[in-house]
Parts: structure tokens; sequence; C-alpha cells
């Protein structure tokens, strides 16, 4: 197939040799493996059938898996097909497509650990592997100073191209043999995987040729002029966790399969160890569906012995225990460093908003301090991209606006492992969630606070069981937002909770309990239940006057909250002195044209503190 080529002069070997000195001191990227290694011509006859062979790749729909491709021109693992397999139909075919197109592009698949990176690229392979004609050459990338020895294992496959006694040469010029033959114009596909570090790509992909590089990492940044196609990787759809359950227990419902899912977050290896638990146990009332979810319930889902599986996965050689899967990446955070240490507690922070929603960059970001501090900004910046690299952030880009997800399971791992003080972290994400709630509540404008709805309600619900000053007020903030955008019923149960917390807890006579009773009694008034609403109206008022005197503007609004009731029920006699003691207080207060002002906005009766 290639033409024979002369065995290059010693000399040559020079930056073989320097890399793998350099590669044990972690100085890779001052290499170019490539330097002075010339390319292995292929005879036009042989290189037209093989592009064409790649021309036939199919896109429209993948085809079903089969046997390794080309077993005999191709160095792959052990790995089998496999037959639990679900959905990433899109993926497959935007892989595909990428690799189709272009001569030495890179195609990165990224995702956090469990997400099923490698069993993807494995899906890829069995797939459309048979479409190169140059073979396909799996390396594992985890160990930067063992990839000469993972090229030097490909030479068997590659014998046709290779000198015969190219095994008993020093591993050095073994590598420099391949590395010509990948340089080639004829197809190929490389695979990398878990490449953690952008040099590595970078020294180890061919300049030139017709390789195809998939690479898989949990990084989920790369640098603009390594002109990569970057491919992230979500959970499963939910209709595909649903099958993939399905397969290993058919007798399953689908809301069964659906609560399943939910509990594990729709990550593909939890789903797969489930899946597997569930089956093993089918006999036992362990196995039954109603029994797992509750022991998952009952601890945290990490700690269960179903995601906590012995070895390693029969298909793609992986570990089989979540927590362990999650380590590999949060272990490479060190607490000494000032960057990785911010990230640290960006992450103890996020585990506390509501798991698996995306967390707007700046609620994020406020709970580590101030953002008009320059320094802090700047080392925000950095731990952002740190966490991004290790692919335990997923961020996403939306409206011009960035936002973070933290998977539900690995927000779980993180409360488990982090160094930091929960109270304090959750005390911290509660007060970042309810200044900017509040904010957004003032403006009138619910949509606002949309991004925002899941994790003001995951935090309230989380704080109710404490009954404090706090609690309360998430509460109120939370019910302000159920009102405005017309889920009454449960404001209702919110506004209900907050008033009786702050009685209990701040007393009777506080600010913040006319607060929660001008509200509630608002909500009763839209709701046409006056009666309900007029004796929260009155207590309201009749507090506001002990607490501030007849005279003052807080005194006013109630006057004004409980003379628009009346009106409302037609009993403008009673309506129209407090109207107009209100009117009046605002016009002493706050004079003339300010006073007009505020009973005009006073007409909604309704107040956000």
């Amino acid at each position: 197939m290639v033409e024979p080529q002369k065995e290059p002069p010693v000399g040559e070997q020079t930056a073989r040799g320097n890399y793998i000195a350099q590669a044990n001191n972690n100085s890779t990227a001052s290499v170019n493996v490539y330097e002075d290694v010339r390319p292995r011509p292929v005879k036009q006859a042989v290189l037209a059938a093989a592009r064409e062979q790649l021309a036939q790749l199919p896109l429209e729909m993948p085809p079903v898996s089969t046997s390794p491709p080309l077993a005999e021109r191709s160095h792959l693992p052990i790995f089998k097909p496999n037959p639990f397999f679900v959905g990433r139909a899109s993926d497959l075919q935007a892989i595909a497509q990428a690799l189709k197109d272009e001569e030495c592009t890179a195609v990165v698949v990224s995702g956090m650990g469990g997400i099923g990176k490698t069993q993807l690229a494995s899906e890829v392979i069995f797939r459309y592997g048979g479409y190169f004609a140059g073979g396909v050459f799996w390396l594992n990338f985890t160990d930067a100073a063992g990839i000469p020895s993972e090229i030097a294992a490909c030479r068997t496959a590659l014998q046709e191209e290779l000198r015969l006694d190219l095994h008993a040469l020093p591993l050095e010029e073994q590598v420099t043999h391949i590395l010509a033959a990948w340089q080639s114009d004829l197809p190929r596909l490389l695979v990398f995987d878990n490449c953690a570090e952008e040099a590595l790509l970078a020294i180890w992909r061919p300049p030139l040729g017709g390789c195809r590089i998939l690479v898989t990492s949990r990084r989920g940044t790369w640098a603009r002029d390594l002109h990569v196609h970057q491919h992230p990787l979500s959970d499963l759809k939910r209709e595909e966790s649903i099958e993939l359950l399905g397969k290993y227990r058919p007798d399953l419902t689908t809301e069964e399969c659906n609560a399943i899912a939910e509990a594990v977050g729709d990550l593909p290896l939890a789903l797969h160890l489930a899946g597997n638990y569930l089956e093993a146990y089918r006999e036992s009332r362990l196995g039954s569906v109603s029994a797992y979810l509750k022991a998952l319930s009952n601890t945290q889902p990490l700690q269960h012995p179903s995601l906590q599986a012995e070895g390693n996965t029969y298909t793609t050689r992986h570990i089989q225990d979540v927590a362990r899967t999650f380590a590999l990446s949060y272990e490479r955070l060190d607490a000494n460093d000032s960057v990785d240490a911010l990230a640290l507690s960006l992450l103890a922070h996020a585990a506390h908003f509501a798991p698996g929603v995306a967390i707007p960059r700046e609620l994020l970001r406020a709970t580590v301090g101030p953002e008009e501090d320059d320094v802090l900004e700047d080392r925000s910046v950095r731990a952002f991209r740190r966490l991004a690299g290790l692919g335990v952030l997923e961020t996403s880009l939306g409206a011009g606006e960035v936002s973070y997800r933290l998977h539900r399971l690995l927000a779980s791992f993180i409360r488990l492992h982090s160094e930091s003080s929960a109270p304090e972290v959750q005390a911290t994400v509660e007060r970042v969630v309810q200044d900017k709630a509040r904010l957004l509540n003032s403006t009138g404008l619910p949509t606002l606070l949309q991004p925002l709805d899941p994790h003001l309600r995951f935090v309230t619900n989380q704080a109710l069981s404490r009954e404090d000053a706090m609690a309360a007020a998430l509460c109120n903030t939370l019910g302000s937002h159920l009102y405005e955008i017309g889920a009454y019923t449960d404001a209702v149960s919110y506004l209900e909770r907050g008033l009786a917390i702050r009685k209990q807890v701040l007393s009777e006579e506080h600010p913040d309990t006319v607060t929660s009773y001008n509200n509630l009694a608002e909500l009763y008034r839209t709701q046409g239940r006056f009666q309900e609403a007029e004796p929260l109206y009155r207590q309201a008022l009749s507090i506001a006057e002990y607490v501030w005197g007849q005279e003052h503007p807080d005194t006013a609004f109630s006057y004004n909250n409980l003379a628009l009731l009346y009106h409302n029920q037609g009993r403008y006699e009673l309506a129209e002195p407090l109207y107009r003691q209100a009117l009046s207080i605002n016009k002493r207060a706050l004079g003339q044209r300010e006073s007009l002002y505020r009973f005009q906005l006073q007409q909604s009766g309704w107040t956000l503190s």
C-alpha cells in the first residue's frame, strides 16, 4: 500500500528522545515531535480508493453497530459493542460529519466523568471506523509519559507500512516511524482517549496528512488556535434514560423508569449501575423500584451500593464507582493554590443551588465576594476556567449571559467532600438569592426572575426546616413572585408560612411582620377572598400605627391597602377617608409631586420588603 522509505539518519531521532526526557519533567509544550519526521507517500490508486471509501460514510442516520472495523489494520482495546447503548443519534451524526469533512481535523468530545464520552467514542468506531481505510488507532492519554509506548504498540497494525524489524528498534525510533506513517494522506482515525491537556493534543496530532482525530476529555474549554471542533456532551434525554433502564428491567413502567432517571440525573454511568443493580436484585424486595428510590432518598445517592460497584465496565474498562469517577477531577484542585482554592469555594456554593439547574454567572460569582473587587474578579475568571477545564461545571451561553450547571450527583459529591462549612455556605447562597430575587421582584417584571425561579424555590424549601428570619424572608419573596405570575395557590402557601414564622420569630410588632400581613391580604384580595383579607389589612394597619404612628409614610401604605379593599367591594364611603388620609400623609412627608406618584404606585397594594 505504502511506498518504502529509507531509514532516517540517527540525528533525526533526537527530538523524540528529548520529548521523553522532558515529558517526565512536565514540559511537553516545548517539543515538536513531528519535527524532522517525513510523511510516507501513498500510491495514487490506493489513495483514491481510500478517499472514495470515506466518501461513502453515511450521515443521515448512524448505521447499526457492528464488529471492530478493519481489525487486522487497527489498534483497539478489547472493546465490545455495548448492547445497552441508547440514543446519542445527533451526537453521532455531528461527529461523523466533522470527521468526514476535513483532513487533520480534531473533534473533542467533552463532559464530566460518567457522561459517556469514551462509550460514545467506542460507538463511533464500531459504526464508522470501517470507512477509514488507514485503520483506527486508540491511544490512552491518561499518562503523558506513557504516550510513546501507546504509539509504539500500534506497530503491529501498521506492518504493511513499516519496516519488518521495527519492533527491534529503540522506542524513540519506533515512534518516529509510526508518526511518519500517520502523516501520509491515507484517511485514518486516531482516538486520543482522556486527553486532559491542550498541550498533549498540540504535540501529538499529525500536522498534515489524512488523519482525523477524535478526542475524549473532561476539559470543556480549548484554545481557539488549536482549531478543534468542540462537541460538549450532556446527560441523556429523559426518553433515552427510560429506554436504557428498560433494557435492564423490561418489566418496569415508564413512570418507574422516569423516577429512577430523575433520581440519578440522567447520568449514563449512574443509569447503567442502577440498571445493573435492579436487574441483579429483581427477585428481592430490594430490587423493587419503590424500595430503591426510598433507599436513594434516605441517604446521599452516591453512598448507595448500586453506585459504588467494584471493578471496571467490560465495554470501555472504566471504573464503575460514580464517586470515584468524580474524585478524579475534584482531587486535581489544590487548596493551597489561590485560584484552585477559589474554584473549590465556587463549587461548594454551587452545590447549594438547585441541583442540575443552570446558575447565572453573576449569581454564583456573588457568593465569593463583591464584584467591584478587581483582584477577586480576575481570580474568579481563572477559577471558572479551571473548573470548566476539569469538566465539573457545564458552561452555557444564552441571550448573552453565561451560566453554569452542576450535575445533581456531582453536587451531592461536593457536599460530602467539601471542606467548607455547609451552614455558612448555605447561608451565603440564601442571602445572594434573596437579595437578587427581591431586586427583580421590585421591577414588576416577573419574567426577569424566571432564570432564578428554581433556585429561589430550592433554597426556600431547604431553609423552611429552620423556621428562622431568613426562611420567612425567602417565603415572602417567593410568595410575591408566585403572586406576580398568577400561581396563587402556591403563593398562599408560602406567604402564610412566612407570616407564621415572622409572628413567632420576630414578634407581632416587627415591620417585616407588617409586610407579611399586607402581602397575604393583598393575595386574598386579588383572589376575591375579601372576608379573609380584611382582618389581615386591619391588623397590618393597627401594628403600623403602633410602630410608626399615624403620620408615617409606611402607615399611609396600610391606609391605602385597606382603602383598596373597600374600593373593590364597592364600599366607597369607607374607602374615601382612608385614601384621603394616605394621600395627606404622603403629601406632608414627601412633597406634592412625589406623593402623587407614590400614591399611584400604592394602588397596587403590594410591598416587597
